[in-house]
């Protein structure tokens, strides 16, 4: 982006779709997804791949609301369509973008919630389509399998502090206290807000 006197502005390397939706945004202070999120078309690949291309955008040209906007947006769009983006539309985000980014988080987040959300029988019939999807690249892989072991670890470290004092009983036994050292596990949101 240059700017000069004459009042004019030069942006390059930058698709149309995501220049009218930069416009639109500016323009109505709004991100919309003029999508359908029933089925997700494999000739123009996921949602979320759109606010990806917009994220990184809004990056290059340091627009922090823009990126904020971008990532909510994706969220969204992953939600309500209950699909991932594919191997190789991850590959494409890991590739082209700046480690520890919030985007790449926020696709480890909703992979994870994805798969912590599935049965053991859809987890066997999708085993497959999950390992491509987890190997597509080595930074998801790396970050998709610390987010499962957060996860897995605050599901079965058992009950906190507090809901041990819920449970005992209205007597006077003395709780235990908390040392610094307390193994007290916590769920790992990788996402930026």
């Amino acid at each position: 982006m240059q700017e000069n006197n004459a009042l004019s502005l030069q942006i390059s390397k930058g698709e149309p779709s995501v220049f009218a939706t930069v416009v639109d945004w500016l323009l109505s202070g709004n991100l919309e997804c003029h999508k359908p999120h029933e089925s997700v078309d494999s000739n123009e690949g996921h949602h979320c791949l759109h606010w990806y291309k917009v994220h990184t955008f809004a990056e290059r040209y340091h627009s922090e609301k823009l990126c904020n906007a971008a990532i909510h947006r994706a969220r969204l769009c992953i939600q309500l369509s209950r699909s991932l983006p594919n191997s190789a539309e991850i590959q494409n985000m890991f590739n082209h973008s700046p480690a520890n980014q919030c985007f790449q988080n926020l696709i480890v987040t909703e992979v994870v919630n994805t798969f912590f959300a599935l049965s053991m029988d859809d987890v066997r019939k999708g085993m497959p389509e999950m390992i491509e999807t987890i190997s597509s690249h080595p930074a998801f892989h790396s970050l998709f399998l610390i987010a499962v072991k957060a996860r897995y670890q605050a599901r079965t470290a058992g009950p906190t502090n507090v809901q041990r004092k819920r449970k005992m009983d209205s007597s006077d036994a003395a709780i235990p206290p908390v040392s610094a050292h307390s193994s007290q596990q916590t769920v790992i949101d990788l996402t930026c807000d």
